[in-house]
């Protein structure tokens, strides 16, 4: 006869192999502004799909990039070819105007294809009074 604290074990050691297989593939991040909002909201948690290709960077998607040592979701609001390079402009929802900085490909965490509506705000509010 199985013992519940065994199943447990197996279970919890499953789940803990399918979240590092999923995070190989996938990152999530708490989003801190306002900056997308409606869409995306101060305290949602968003989930970043790592693995694309250059021909999913379109406008109109909402990415993940790390720009100054911060994570930023913005929405792709242009995008221009120099020397065969993409060079990405992004705007977040809520912003009048586009961001003034360059993103390059290496600069792309990822896609962000989902969010968890303020399951994250706490860390919001940690991080806020820290």
């Amino acid at each position: 006869m199985c013992d519940i604290r065994m199943i447990n074990r197996a279970v919890i050691a499953m789940v803990n192999q399918a979240t590092l297989i999923v995070l190989k593939i996938k990152s999530f991040t708490t989003f801190g502004s306002g900056s997308m909002v409606p869409n995306i909201n101060k305290g949602d948690v968003v989930i970043i799909n790592k693995e694309f290709k250059e021909k999913d960077l379109e406008v109109g998607k909402v990415i993940a990039y790390s720009y100054n040592d911060k994570v930023v979701v913005h929405r792709i609001y242009k995008e221009v070819k120099i020397d065969k390079e993409l060079i990405i402009y992004t705007k977040g929802d809520a912003n009048s105007n586009m961001d003034e900085y360059k993103i390059t490909k290496d600069m792309i965490i990822g896609i962000v294809n989902k969010k968890i509506p303020w399951i994250g705000y706490p860390t919001v509010m940690i991080n806020e009074i820290w």
